[in-house]
């Protein structure tokens, strides 16, 4: 095989090795445009898809930037800086992924005075991150760029312009307003924009806004309307929006809610009054979107065509206004309910058969004073699991609760007693045993230390020779180690031990004082009892949180005596 000249491969690898070594030193570019009205795909020169051409043209002749990523946030405006793409780019700097920024101008980057001057003069010096604003002619590695006034003055004429165009749009709004022209591409249901866009004027769908108020009028609830709406196919609010923005019949979005229906019937757009101003936002101040008290609502009355009769309009706020006081009595009633009829035993009790919660429910005695107790039913269907409707009062659970935990308390008592006598048993006393223990191992140490030492005297008076003396040196050395560190486990042990000893001691003080409460304890239920069981039979099982005190002291105590 013929060989390949060296003389015509060197040019070649040299070329690649440069190549790659200009990339290395290329500035790792990121561009950024910001729109902040959506654009809907129409390149005007403030659009995103021109301000992006621009910044991809001026990287591209700028041989010392190489463009890594484009950052694009539409509809977001330059007085706040909490926007997705610019908070990724950021993120994308803090990494080091990018080295550097281009913008059109510094109305694109940011508008607020105070924080673009922020990024501009502190974070990105900090960062080392270069920053271009083409159009300003601004570049921060030229120090006159930095040290200059025209940035902080257009910067300030940027956050000025941003609050006269706030403030311009709030008057064309106002405007509008006074006039009786709607401010709001959201028009209500059975309404549309004319052909001019100053006027509402109905739609088909007014037929169906008539019916919901003759529908409520009769005494027929916003369930039931809502019900009928979807029996009858009616097309809910906004079903086309709804449709485009999920794309295509999502069923959660196309079915009637009877807040639906209560907003409709809570609009008076269906008596021709247009009203606006219910949110205001100031952008430039940092305040988003934000609900209006209703006095300060714009209301213009006959804007335009009313499909409802104002007496009618009136009948149903009347009528809602006494629903709404007739709930809230009963929501008085029922909160009342609930203060005298608490449920002592939440989320603790489950059937004995299906193992799942029991439902909680408030009944009343059948006397002449409303009294009402508490019941704890299974309402499982014997088709579906192995056990039918079963009910038991909660007072009942009160009682075996309490039965039970005064159960425990004694067995409790009796392991004390128990322990008791084994640590003041003579042969059972694992205290002294651990103590014997220590005695024995420090007197071990004691002795490996003094025969350690007399190996060098065996060594000069030459009746050990070098080798020997070493190896016994060592092995003295590591028995010395492994006594020591049997001792520290003793002592820890023991400290171990006597810590247990101590909380079981604590902990059975207060078990103690628990033998003479006959009075239910919520809080002491709830910190002892995981779970309830309740049998067809109303047979009880109860299961505790709580495991033996002494538990642990018994097993290091039965490990000290094996040993």
């Amino acid at each position: 095989m013929a060989r390949k000249s060296r003389k015509n491969m060197m040019p070649q690898a040299v070329t690649q090795e440069a190549v790659q070594q200009n990339e290395k030193e290329l500035l790792r570019t990121a561009a950024y445009a910001r729109l902040s009205v959506e654009n809907g795909g129409h390149e005007t020169e403030d659009s995103l898809h021109t301000q992006i051409l621009q910044i991809h043209n001026y990287i591209r002749g700028n041989p010392e930037l190489t463009l890594t990523d484009t950052y694009a946030d539409n509809g977001f405006t330059g007085t706040r800086f909490d926007r997705p793409e610019f908070e990724r780019m950021m993120q994308d700097v803090r990494i080091g992924k990018i080295q550097c920024i281009v913008v059109k101008d510094l109305s694109r980057f940011g508008r607020d005075y105070i924080e673009t001057g922020s990024y501009l003069e502190t974070i990105f010096p900090m960062l080392h991150v270069r920053f271009i604003a083409i159009n300003d002619d601004f570049d921060n590695i030229r120090q006159s760029d930095v040290d200059g006034l025209a940035v902080p003055i257009k910067n300030m004429v940027n956050s000025l312009y941003a609050k006269d165009i706030s403030k311009k749009i709030s008057l064309s709004y106002q405007m509008r307003r006074e006039k009786g022209i709607p401010t709001s591409w959201c028009t209500p249901y059975g309404y549309q924009l004319n052909q001019q866009g100053n006027k509402l004027e109905a739609t088909e769908d007014a037929k169906w806004v008539k019916l919901i108020y003759q529908w409520y009028l009769a005494g027929v609830s916003t369930n039931e309307i809502a019900r009928r709406l979807e029996f009858l196919e009616v097309a809910r609010p906004n079903e086309r929006l709804n449709r485009k923005l999920h794309e295509g019949d999502d069923p959660t979005y196309n079915k009637w809610h009877p807040s639906t229906v209560l907003r409709i019937l809570n609009s008076s757009a269906y008596i021709g009054e247009l009203v606006s101003g219910k949110t205001q936002t100031a952008s430039y101040k940092g305040i988003g979107l934000h609900p209006v008290e209703k006095r300060e609502w714009h209301i213009v009355e006959n804007a335009h065509e009313a499909i409802i009769l104002k007496s009618d309009f009136e009948k149903v706020q009347a009528r809602r206004e006494q629903n709404k006081e007739k709930r809230e009595r009963a929501m008085a009633r029922s909160k009342a309910t609930r203060e005298k009829c608490y449920n002592h035993l939440s989320g603790m009790v489950y059937c004995g058969c299906c193992r799942r919660n029991m439902t909680f429910e408030r009944r009343v005695h059948g006397t002449v004073k409303e009294t009402h107790y508490g019941v704890f039913i299974c309402k499982r269907k014997k088709n579906t699991t192995p056990c039918a409707y079963h009910a038991v009062p909660e007072k009942m659970l009160m009682m075996v609760a309490m039965d039970q935990i005064h159960h425990l308390v004694s067995t409790m008592c009796e392991e004390e007693k128990l322990v008791k006598d084994m640590m003041r048993g003579s042969n059972l006393d694992s205290a002294r045993s651990i103590k014997m223990k220590e005695n024995s191992i420090l007197f071990r140490i004691q002795e490996a230390e003094e025969r350690r030492l007399r190996l060098y005297e065996d060594y000069k008076a030459e009746i050990l020779d070098e080798d020997e003396y070493s190896q016994l040196k060592e092995h003295y050395i590591a028995e010395k180690q492994r006594l020591e560190h049997e001792l520290q486990k003793q002592r820890q042990r023991a400290l171990e031990l006597e810590k247990r000893i101590r909380i079981c001691d604590a902990q059975m003080e207060r078990m103690r004082g628990i033998l003479n409460q006959n009075e239910f304890d919520e809080e002491l239920v709830h910190e002892l009892i995981k779970r309830i069981y309740v049998g067809m039979d109303n047979s009880v099982e109860v299961e505790f949180k709580c495991s033996d005190p002494y538990q642990e002291v018994l097993a290091i105590m039965s490990e000290v005596q094996n040993e």
